[in-house]
């Protein structure tokens, strides 16, 4: 399921997850950060222990470090508001 189709599932304003391109941006900043810790295919933050193939498919969250964050600009479709909005 993609990320567009969960968050309309969810009946979500705006969407949950970051866009696949913004993901990929985060997890290559991970896995060159020498705080992240590779476990199998994986990588674990060493500063806030969180599973990072999960936490940077978040769009809101950030880096505890300040290398990547959720203000990032990205293009958001009109399609996340609300029917009748």
């Amino acid at each position: 399921m993609s990320y567009r189709r969960l968050n309309q599932f969810l009946g979500l304003e705006a969407p949950v997850l970051a866009p696949a391109a913004m993901r990929a941006a985060r997890l290559s900043v991970c896995r060159s950060c020498p705080q992240g810790r590779r476990v199998g295919k994986g990588i674990i933050c060493r500063e806030c222990g969180c599973l990072m193939h999960l936490k940077a498919s978040l769009l809101r969250a950030t880096c505890p470090l300040e290398k990547w964050d959720s203000t990032a600009q990205i293009e958001l479709s009109p399609l996340w508001k609300r029917k009748g909005q």
